[in-house]
């Protein structure tokens, strides 16, 4: 199975809720969500998790729907279908920019 690349894992590492640049402020629960992977019944969880993670710290939506389409394929033990992936990550997206537009209200 393929790791995650470096870039990604810099990029979140680099942002302040990541805790800077320094591995070890990346919390466990993560690491080791990308590291192993998930297994049946915790999958949908899982995706809408990462994606919101992943949004909520500005990675692009689509980049981010590549990233957890090509995790489901192999990291889900098994996959889920393609369109639940993509309707998960499209569902966190909205709700991901229906919290920007609120905190800009603000």
């Amino acid at each position: 199975m393929a790791e995650w690349p470096q870039w990604i894992l810099d990029q979140l590492m680099d942002s302040p809720e990541g805790g800077g640049a320094n591995r070890q402020n990346l919390p466990r629960a993560w690491q080791q969500l990308v590291a192993e992977g998930i297994p049946q019944g915790r999958r949908n969880d899982a995706i809408a998790q990462t994606t919101g993670y992943l949004l909520g710290r500005r990675v692009d939506a689509y980049l981010t729907l590549d990233l957890m389409r090509g995790w489901n394929e192999l990291r889900c033990n098994p996959p889920l279908p393609d369109d639940e992936v993509c309707q998960i990550v499209d569902s966190i997206s909205r709700r991901e920019l229906a919290q920007r537009k609120a905190r800009r209200g603000k």
